[in-house]
């Protein structure tokens, strides 16, 4: 009976997991041809998930429930910056992960998600991250770098999570900040092209 419960009852299909998916429009595609996004762990390159995308540069892309084969990795790996910030789960594990765009099998280069705003005496940029928590952990703290004020406010879910670092400067100073969820005006870019 124990082993029957350990490996599962004959002639009975396990529940498939549960994915969550990740619609975008990618900004300023890269010339023509079969282009195919894949998400990739940034410690051993495992693929995680791909889908193609559309000549407009529309995708929508499968995100596993699970991190598979990549590399979960302490919140401090992460946001190495002892004293400064606190994790209400230390033992909390992370995957860090990139978009990489494909044309014709070639790797073209690694998508941005963010923004850039340039105005008189202003400047703001915003560059996001897809992150896999294994559980509920919030990072918090404030410390100054180089005379900028930074800030952590991330909640992180159990899955799939967007964080976001955002800067911005103007005549009274400059601030960045780490932050869960996507600001509005965020887009998918081709690497680099805001």
């Amino acid at each position: 009976m124990a082993m029957a419960l350990l490996t599962g009852c004959p002639g009975v299909e396990p529940e498939p997991d549960p994915t969550v998916t990740f619609t975008g429009v990618i900004q300023n595609m890269p010339g023509s041809g079969s282009h195919v996004l894949k998400l990739v762990d940034d410690e051993d390159d495992a693929e995680l998930a791909e889908t193609s995308v559309a000549a407009d540069g529309s995708f929508s892309l499968e995100l596993p429930a699970n991190y598979g084969s990549g590399v979960l990795l302490s919140p401090d790996w992460m946001f190495d910056i002892p004293g400064m910030v606190t994790f209400s789960d230390p033992a909390t594990k992370l995957g860090s992960t990139s978009l990489i765009l494909y044309r014709d099998g070639e790797d073209v280069g690694i998508l941005i998600y963010g923004e850039y705003r340039e105005g008189v005496g202003t400047i703001y940029s915003s560059d996001g991250w897809l992150i896999y928590s294994d559980r509920n952990c919030d990072i918090d703290g404030s410390f100054v770098d180089e005379s900028i004020p930074v800030t952590f406010d991330i909640s992180f879910k159990k899955g799939w999570n967007w964080i976001f670092e955002i800067y911005e400067a103007n005549g009274e100073g400059e601030s960045l900040r780490m932050v869960s969820g996507i600001p509005s005006g965020s887009r998918l870019y081709y690497p680099r092209s805001f």
